[in-house]
């Protein structure tokens, strides 16, 4: 029996998020947790795992790319404007609001599955956040500022590193890709792997199978569900429109189509949910002061509005978008972080996030 390509494409991220939800739940990935490790207490052990998930991403997309499986210059994040006003207001506004939150969408979703209704309830209104700014009363205001300020990149034909190098130094583009992915697989990957302590947790195969959940996305999406008579957007693992497309999908069920983003949703959910029953960590959680569930509110909504101003978050500009060597990608990335920082000072210190000085 044929499978149509979308319903292909859902089942392949329903496998990979499944696979991804229950790592993350047995490593304790988070990408907030991994940043809040490294500022408050200098460890570094989530943070090379997140690093490490990177380094087999681009590797492993790469790949794909080179042998002509996937054509990653179709990839969205790889678009010739780089808009960076939303990469910079969206990172701080997500990352700020991810420590209002106590993670990422990801995160949320890892910790829905298994059983804390907090989370249940930031997955919902992250996915109302940010189909009202993507869609909805907010779009037109996002897409002024947005579209205010911008960088083509017409010259060089995208965003990607690789291409941008070529422009700029006259190399054949092909070699100029290569040689920034070769060399920041290998720094990333000799920085991950020196540390013996990461090398003996969990965290390392938590990297690796992210990482390679991106490239599966990319696999998915671009060579295994392909097909030229019924196009599937070609996308990898991101947690911020995905969420709203599956509560779309939900409400709309008949007059809606299955994806890759929408499987992914519920594979998450899958897969933490069986791990944390294997783990015997199954239970029903709530908000145990009106404060937390105020933090939560605004938190979700901010990483709703931030992710879609940024165009994808911690996984999706963090991982997916540089796998593809998107500038967009540790640019955002730097600014989500800048942005956590903030939240947990706030949180942490009572200092106002407008008060840098003493960041």
């Amino acid at each position: 029996m044929d499978i149509p390509p979308n319903v292909l494409s859902a089942l392949l991220g329903l496998v990979g998020g499944a696979a991804l939800g229950a790592s993350a739940r047995y490593t304790g990935f988070c990408s907030f947790a991994a940043i809040a490790d490294w500022r408050a207490s200098g460890d570094l052990k989530r943070w090379r795992g997140w690093l490490l998930a990177i380094a087999v991403a681009i590797a492993g997309t790469q790949a794909l790319d080179l042998a002509g499986l996937v054509d990653i210059s179709l990839s969205g994040y790889l678009s010739p404007s780089f808009f960076w006003a939303g990469a910079v207001l969206g990172g701080l506004v997500f990352g700020f609001g991810m420590a209002l939150a106590g993670g990422c969408g990801l995160g949320l979703l890892i910790r829905a599955g298994a059983g804390d209704g907090r989370a249940l309830f930031g997955m919902m209104t992250l996915a109302i956040a940010g189909y009202a700014t993507m869609r909805g009363v907010f779009a037109l205001l996002r897409m002024d500022i947005v579209n205010a300020a911008s960088t083509s990149f017409n010259g060089a034909g995208s965003q990607n590193m690789g291409d941008l190098l070529a422009w700029t130094t006259g190399m054949a583009p092909g070699a100029a890709s290569a040689l920034v992915a070769s060399l920041a697989v290998i720094g990333i990957a000799a920085f991950c792997l020196r540390d013996t302590g990461f090398r003996q947790s969990r965290h390392l195969l938590g990297g690796v199978v992210l990482g390679g959940a991106a490239v599966w996305g990319w696999a998915a999406t671009g060579w295994l569900a392909a097909d030229p008579f019924e196009p599937v957007r070609l996308e990898s693992y991101t947690f911020v429109r995905p969420v709203g497309d599956a509560l779309l999908y939900i409400m709309t069920y008949t007059g809606a189509s299955a994806t890759f983003a929408i499987g992914s949703v519920g594979g998450v959910l899958l897969g933490a949910f069986g791990m944390a029953w294997r783990m015997g960590e199954l239970r029903v959680e709530t908000c145990d002061h009106p404060r937390d569930f105020g933090h939560m509110l605004l938190g979700a909504t901010l990483m709703g509005v931030g992710g879609v101003f940024a165009s994808g978050c911690t996984i999706g500009q963090g991982v997916s978008a540089i796998s593809v060597l998107a500038i967009s990608g540790p640019i955002t990335l730097l600014f989500l972080i800048i942005g956590a920082s903030l939240g947990m000072r706030y949180l942490l210190e009572g200092i106002s996030p407008f008060n840098l000085r003493r960041f």
